[in-house]
This record gives C-alpha cells, structure tokens and sequence, in this order.
C-alpha cells in the first residue's frame, strides 16, 4: 500500500512539474504566471504592518522616521531602520502552505505578541536567533565579504538561517577565515557560486552626457517599465519618473551601473524618433550610510516637452498597466509575499520576496551592493532600473507600490533590487 502512494505520489510530482514548465518560456522553477494577490495574502499583509506599528510605537530607542508610505512625506533622507525586540526573529508569508502569516520568536514567547494581531490569523513559530542577531552577523559578513569570497548573501526569516553564496574555487578559504570571525557558523546555510573571479573596484563617480527619450507624441511621457536607455554595453528599463528636490529637476531614475565605468554616451530612446540632445548628470553608484545605491537619475532635457507620470506599461502586454501610488519600508516588507517585476525584455512577471536583507557582488562593477531586496521575479538583460513592487486590483489600471528598482540577478536568475528607500537616500529624488 505504502509503494502504491508512493508511486502515486511520484506521478502527480512530475504531472505538477510538466504543466510548470510548459505553461512559462522560462522555464525557471522560481517563476509563475500572473495572478491577483488573494484574500489572504492581503490579511497576512495587514496583520504584519500592525505588528510592525506595534513594535515601532513600543521601541524608545527606535529611530524608524515613519510607517506611512505616503508621498507627501519628503524627508526621505532621515530614513532610518527599525530596532527589533531581542526575541523577534522575522515574519513570513504561507511559509507552511497554510496561507497565513508566520512569526518568528526566540525561546517561543509568543505572548509578547498576541495583543496585537488576530491569533486566528497568525502561525508562531520558535526560532533560535533573533533578527538582530542576524542583521549584525550580515553586517560583519558583509565587511569581511573581499576576503571571504562571498558572492551574495541573504537572511531567509523563515529558516531562521543566513544562505552565503562563496566562489566555488574559495570555499575551504572561506570556512578557515571564518573561524577568525565572531560568528555562529550553525547560523549560515553555505553553497558554491560558480563563476570566475571578479576584480574588486574601488567606488567611483563619473559624469556622463545622456541623449534623451522621445516619442512621436506632442508631450512625451517616459513610461516606467517601457522606455529604455542604450549604451555600447547595454539596455536597461525606466524605473519610475522623478524629482530631483536638490537641483530642482524633473526626469526618470534607472539603474546606475549601465553607466558605471562605461563610455560617457548614454542614448535613450523610445517610440519611433530619436532626438540627439546633451544632458548631464552623475551616476551614483555610491556608497552611503552603509548601503549602496545602484541608480541614476537622467533628467530631461527640455521639461517644456515632458509630461512627467507615474504610470508603468508593461513592455510587452498592452493590457497590463497601472500607476505607482506608493512606495513600502523595508520594516513592511514581507517575506513571501507576491512581487511583480517589469522590464524591456522580460515584460512584466511574477514572483515572491525572498529576503528583505541581502547583499550580492555587482559582476558588471565589482561593486558589493549591500542592503538590497530578494525575489523570485524572473530576470532578463536589458530589465536592470525598472519597477519591483507589489501589484493591486482586479484588471488595468492597477495600483502599483514600488519596493525598489531590479539592479541585478546570481547564479539560479534571482532579482536583486535597490530598495526604494536607499534610492531616496541615495541621489535625493521623488516619485513624481
């Protein structure tokens, strides 16, 4: 009897993976249609921003400027971290199948946090270290990340575990240097990363003149998700249109490493004409306040002929488009829950957060982006600057809150975005 399940259990295992893979091009196992996040993917959302709140309105020492994700609020410079309670060890979406949320508590206190979420609602879960414990680990990682050899590196909430991602020439030098190092090492999950040696650069900042995008319209508009940028070493997408509240400046924000290091000619381009204008900006990957920020903003170069708008388009679906309404803190964003990614190439897809906290080493600029978001949107070339967020509503126009911007993806085609918060930190721009 316990054969016949098991054969039975084999066949539905390998129907369930030959529809998957023929339903995407794709063909990667972290990828899936589109969907409309249901009823209670929505609650588990709402419950966990109420637990944020609740540990934001209890912690005196907690410098988290705001909760809210409103655009009137323009001091996105003091952006700061949330302090976590000691025995808080993460959140997470349906990590069990359940479709509920699942929290995470060290030494299983659990009565610490009934009096504010709907416990019918709610999984707890006992967990071994804390997220602070976890955040402090990543940051001496992180640190130490050159001679370590680490390729990427994510805290996963729901195993309570660091993955660390080594080159796979390294790895023997990675657990002999670890051992120098205050850390727990049943705390890390570690795997090879196989690919050849990067060179480590320096930082750097360099101005470049940038052709401008256009279309055959009277008032152009630059799309998020549509119009893109083309250099003699690539393409990237529109992440959103904004404000440059310093030099008082419209235009849009893409990713800034296809400029890093590059020739000094950008040419953006769009709808059926291409105009040749000289506009000069800076890239920015720069480092600040223990992040960095892989994004450029390229203002426009005639504002008389631009109507700035925060719709995105999805490059190859018509029928898919929408306006970024709001942005999320990185103290509300949710392991597990559904995000939607648009390029140029790739179109629009669909995924899930993997980590809220990761770093990854930049292959194109050798540059460790630190602080960074984790999903399982598919990614293709040419899609680096445009929008990563969570997608609301029923049909077109949907309502769109950006999480950050695709910079990146490893080894398995994982997104690394730029958290939108560390954007706003980073070249000091709005949404518009």
């Amino acid at each position: 009897m316990k054969r016949k399940l098991k054969r039975l259990l084999s066949f539905l295992i390998c129907m369930i993976v030959a529809i998957f893979s023929s339903v995407s091009s794709f063909a990667d196992n972290h990828y899936w249609e589109f969907k409309n996040t249901d009823l209670s993917e929505e609650i588990a959302i709402e419950q966990f921003e109420n637990l944020m709140k609740e540990i934001y309105n209890s912690s005196e020492e907690s410098n988290y400027f705001s909760i809210s994700s409103d655009f009137n609020n323009k001091n996105y410079d003091k952006i700061e971290y949330l302090l976590y309670p000691d025995d808080y060890a993460g959140a997470c979406y349906n990590a069990d199948g359940t479709g509920k949320l699942d929290i995470y508590i060290v030494n299983g206190k659990f009565s610490n946090y009934t009096g504010f979420v709907d416990k019918s609602k709610i999984n707890f879960h006992n967990a071994k270290y804390s997220l602070n414990d976890m955040l402090e680990t990543q940051t001496i990682l992180y640190l130490n990340y050159n001679e370590l050899y680490i390729m990427e590196c994510s805290i996963i909430q729901k195993d309570n575990k660091i993955e660390v991602k080594v080159l796979d020439n390294h790895l023997q030098d990675f657990y002999s240097k670890l051992k120098k190092l205050p850390i727990d090492p049943d705390m890390l999950t570690v795997s090879t990363y196989k690919t050849n040696d990067i060179e480590i650069k320096d930082n750097n900042t360099i101005t470049t003149k940038y052709n401008d995008i256009n279309s055959t319209n009277s008032l152009h508009k630059a799309y998020a998700g549509k119009i893109t940028g083309c250099t003699t070493a690539g393409s990237c997408t529109v992440g959103f249109n904004a404000y440059d509240y310093v030099n008082h400046r419209y235009g849009i924000v893409t990713a800034g490493h296809l400029v890093y290091n590059k020739l000094p000619y950008l040419t953006v381009y769009g709808g059926q004409q291409s105009y040749i204008l000289t506009v000069v900006a800076d890239t920015t990957m720069n480092y600040y306040d223990g992040g960095v920020c892989d994004a450029v903003f390229v203002p426009f170069s005639n504002e008389a002929a631009w109507a700035s708008t925060t719709q995105y388009k999805n490059a190859l679906d018509s029928t898919d488009y929408g306006n970024i309404n709001s942005y999320t803190y990185p103290a509300t964003q949710l392991e597990g829950t559904t995000t939607y990614k648009y390029g140029i190439t790739s179109g629009g897809n669909v995924g899930s957060l993997v980590s809220v906290y990761c770093f990854i080493l930049h292959s194109d600029t050798g540059i460790c982006l630190h602080d960074m978001i984790k999903t399982s949107n598919y990614n293709s070339e040419s899609d680096s600057g445009g929008p990563i967020g969570i997608r609301t509503g029923s049909s077109s126009p949907y309502s769109f809150s950006i999480m950050g911007i695709t910079s990146c993806k490893d080894d398995e085609n994982y997104t690394y975005g730029t958290k939108i918060t560390n954007l706003f930190s980073g070249i000091y721009v709005n949404i518009y």
